[in-house]
């Protein structure tokens, strides 16, 4: 689905991170129509939990895969691949010196690419309910 990604970074930013936790359930469903597969291969609820139980570390390695993620359906697509990973791992490395709002950039980025690939095909993918 289509989103702002500015309007991602300031409901990230004005809900503490919050609105991150429903944001990456969707990405997480949208990648696996468009990729066959989540990411990293496990679903949500268990990244999730190995989040929290990393106090976040793990989420380094998340984004790294969706962005790994996003280039592989770029490239299905004949579109060229963002390459992505080095800037989002290294803002996701520095959020931890910046209060977190480079993580949220991060989110904003991969969302952009999203919509990318959705202005490429005709119609964004529908989900499972």
């Amino acid at each position: 689905m289509k989103r702002s990604p500015v309007l991602v970074f300031l409901l990230a930013a004005v809900t503490l991170g919050v609105y991150l936790i429903y944001w990456y359930f969707k990405i997480y469903q949208e990648i696996k129509v468009l990729n066959g597969r989540t990411p990293t291969g496990n679903s949500y609820a268990l990244d999730f939990v190995l989040i929290l139980a990393t106090c976040g570390v793990y989420a380094i390695y998340m984004d790294y895969k969706i962005s790994r993620s996003l280039d592989e359906v770029l490239v299905a697509r004949g579109m060229p691949p963002q390459n992505s990973a080095f800037v989002v791992v290294a803002l996701d490395i520095a959020s931890y010196f910046t209060a977190f709002l480079t993580y949220i950039a991060s989110s904003a980025i991969h969302q952009d690419i999203l919509n990318q690939i959705y202005d490429k095909q005709d119609t964004p993918p529908r989900l499972a309910a």
